[in-house]
């Protein structure tokens, strides 16, 4: 991987999410995956530090985990992904194009999304203060969230999502 490219992320990522997630995406990217203690041990995080940190590029699709068997011992192992990273230069984009084709309903209900990560559509539907029963708000909502859905701005994702293939193919494997 590039120097330019790890330096980029970094400083994508620090714009986005802060310092701490930075340092373990930086450690991630030059060094490849690894688990929670050699995270620790390498970025000089306390191991809660880490813990959030990764819980964060996760929840927003950037990281990738996996169980493996080191010795007699399981270990989660992390991965981080650069082009997840870099799609992030093109959130502004993004938005301006859900909000030309979908209109400010789409905007909302897109940028809840892309501000909270891997989330149900009932938390972003509360997060925008739509009520569950069957008003016209709530028709409106569920009718642009399909239009999002069919033109694949948004999907719909699964916890096997968050492995990456080479990991799947080492699961299967075993």
């Amino acid at each position: 991987m590039y120097t330019q490219q790890v330096g980029l992320c970094k400083q994508i990522v620090r714009e986005h999410y802060g310092p701490i997630v930075e340092t373990v995406v930086d450690v991630l990217l030059r060094e490849g995956r690894m688990h929670l203690g050699q995270l620790a041990n390498r970025t000089k995080l306390t191991g809660p530090n880490v813990r959030q940190a990764l819980a964060v590029l996760i929840q927003h699709g950037i990281a990738t985990h996996a169980l493996s068997k080191v010795g007699s011992r399981m270990f989660t192992f992390y991965s981080v992904c650069l082009k997840s990273i870099l799609r992030l230069q093109r959130a502004g984009l993004y938005l301006a194009l859900v909000e030309e084709r979908m209109g400010s309903e789409g905007l909302a209900i897109f940028r809840t999304i892309m501000v909270n990560g891997l989330t149900t559509i009932g938390n972003v539907r509360e997060a925008l203060g739509i009520a569950e029963n069957g008003n016209a708000a709530k028709i409106k909502f569920n009718s642009v969230v399909a239009k999002l859905v069919r033109d694949r701005y948004i999907i719909a994702v699964n916890t096997v999502d968050t492995i990456t293939k080479v990991d799947r193919i080492m699961q299967e494997e075993v």
